[in-house]
């Protein structure tokens, strides 16, 4: 792969298709709560610090 080649996600897009007889303001509200309590998503929206490591195994 070229080094020039950008590594990682630059986009990600979620949709929801909801069969349902609610009025807008009631999908905007569920739209709303499943953006807060969404681990993944809050986990993208203020990501952890990330540590890498890198351990010597001795063999005998």
């Amino acid at each position: 792969m070229a080094k020039e080649t950008p590594v990682g996600i630059s986009k990600i897009s979620m949709t929801f298709e909801i069969d349902s007889d609610a009025n807008n303001d009631v999908l905007e509200k569920l739209l709303k709560q499943t953006e807060r309590y969404c681990v993944i998503l809050q986990t993208l929206k203020s990501p952890p610090e990330i540590e890498s490591r890198l351990q010597r195994t001795i063999q005998s």
